[in-house]
């Protein structure tokens, strides 16, 4: 009987020693570049990479969420990305805090360049602001 060994991945290494037993990052920073390096250079959906990288599918997506990771031009756009009428409950939070930050920012770039100061336009940014970190909170 012979056995045959297949590597997974041609990649780089692993880092020496890895992470210890219980940390609070357990993939290697070897990992999340190459998960990057998939998410930015390929067409692969987030659960080819998760299969290929060896990490969860929702690791994939909160990394490409929260480091700013841009998809390839032609790869498949992720599902919590798409605004439908049947998106969960966490989706659409996400969305309305986005929206509501947008949404502060803009205002206050208007209140900024204004040369006098708009008493009304400044108590709404001002709420705008606070729905937005309600918002925020929530979600945390």
């Amino acid at each position: 009987m012979a056995r045959v060994r297949v590597d997974a991945d041609g990649g780089p290494p692993p880092v020496a020693g890895g992470r210890h037993k219980g940390s609070k990052r357990p993939h290697t920073n070897a990992t999340v570049a190459g998960v990057r390096r998939l998410i930015e250079e390929t067409t692969l959906t987030h659960r080819e990479i998760a299969a290929r990288m060896g990490v969860a599918n929702g690791t994939i997506a909160k990394w490409t969420r929260d480091f700013g990771w841009q998809r390839h031009p032609f790869a498949p756009a992720a599902n919590d990305k798409m605004p439908t009428a049947r998106a969960g409950r966490r989706l659409k939070l996400r969305m309305l805090g986005n929206k509501l930050h947008l949404l502060a920012e803009r205002c206050a770039a208007e209140l900024w360049s204004s040369p006098s100061v708009d008493l009304d336009r400044l108590i709404e940014a001002m709420q705008v602001l606070k729905m937005a970190r309600l918002e925020y909170m929530g979600n945390v």
